[in-house]
């Protein structure tokens, strides 16, 4: 890490120390490292013996198998009383995953990110570039800090790096990142669950992707490669499989099947995967093979993320927002 980030480690675990009752969040639709992160972090705090409470609106039920997923809230805090607020992987502010009628006092937050976009907020901002994912940079601090990384924590940061990764196909050119992750693996890390949780598909699912992939369309002139779902394709085939109505779920924060496995299709520059949810409100996200940076273009709606991947909400039809996208790319292009 950085000597600049090893000075706010520095001034984070001071905070931490000073704080008796402690906030975690993420971002909104949390993926694997918001949600190792958080239960790295927790299991740190509880060690020290603060009172902590973790918030995630919509937790993936793919990683229900790690020890503590169970301390997850999924409703408001009683009291908002809390001295030290810990944010994490959410690259806009707009983005953290805050209760409905809660507020937050800035003052009291501390961030941790690797995005590079993003407007972040808190009294400390911690952002390491380089840093392949939030997991990553907490494994640092927690070795700057002398914390003994047991089986349990070791799971959650392997958990985050994995994923943030694509399954360890988009590391970090550095060795060091080689060696944390074999140190991880070492103390007790479970690849073979967390991969095999990664890369599983309900049956469901995989009808859905059937679907998808047979909307899939090629602009050749942008080199685009794009198609959609839609809220009632989940509750159409769930009625369909399940033979009576059930709940719909989207699975926009399980494991990234439909965007990922759209990005193996051809040889596009861009991928884009669209989600029509209700009230057309649509969910975009981005996958790049190229020189452009769909992190840059997720901005311009509100969204972040990475270079190479990233997303955000908006509303319209798919027609208008694919509109919209293609005239951005044709600028990017240029």
């Amino acid at each position: 890490m950085e000597k600049k980030i090893i000075e706010q480690f520095k001034k984070l675990e001071k905070e931490i120390k000073n704080a008796k009752k402690v906030l975690l969040l993420g971002h909104r639709a949390p993926d694997g490292d918001a949600i190792g992160g958080l239960l790295s972090l927790n299991s740190y705090l509880k060690s020290l013996r603060k009172e902590t409470y973790i918030f995630s609106s919509q937790p993936p039920k793919y990683l229900d198998f790690l020890p503590e997923y169970k301390d997850i809230k999924k409703k408001k805090p009683k009291k908002n009383d809390f001295d030290l607020i810990l944010a994490l992987d959410y690259a806009d502010e707009r983005r953290i995953d805050i209760p409905a009628n809660f507020s937050i006092d800035k003052n009291k937050v501390i961030s941790i990110d690797h995005h590079i976009s993003g407007k972040r907020t808190g009294k400390i901002k911690i952002v390491s570039a380089s840093a392949s994912s939030v997991c990553e940079m907490i494994y640092y601090f927690l070795k700057m800090a002398g914390i003994k990384i047991n089986k349990e924590i070791a799971n959650y940061l392997l958990v985050g790096i994995f994923t943030d990764t694509v399954g360890f196909t988009r590391l970090p050119e550095r060795e060091d990142i080689k060696e944390v992750i074999v140190d991880l693996i070492k103390k007790g890390a479970n690849l073979k669950k967390i991969t095999s949780s990664y890369h599983h598909i309900s049956y469901l699912q995989s009808k859905v992707l059937e679907r998808f992939l047979s909307r899939a369309k090629w602009d050749k002139k942008l080199n685009i490669i794009y198609s959609w779902i839609s809220y009632e394709d989940f509750s159409e085939l769930r009625e369909r499989i399940y033979k009576k109505k059930k709940p719909s779920e989207l699975f926009l924060q399980e494991p990234p099947v439909f965007p990922d496995f759209l990005a193996r299709v051809g040889e596009a520059d861009v991928y884009v995967f669209l989600v029509k949810l209700k009230k057309e409100k649509i969910k975009v996200s981005l996958r790049s093979s190229s020189e452009i940076d769909v992190a840059k273009i997720s901005e311009i709606w509100g969204g972040g993320g990475h270079k190479e991947a990233a997303g955000f909400f908006t509303k319209g039809t798919v027609k208008e927002v694919m509109h919209l996208l293609k005239n951005e790319l044709k600028k990017q292009k240029k």
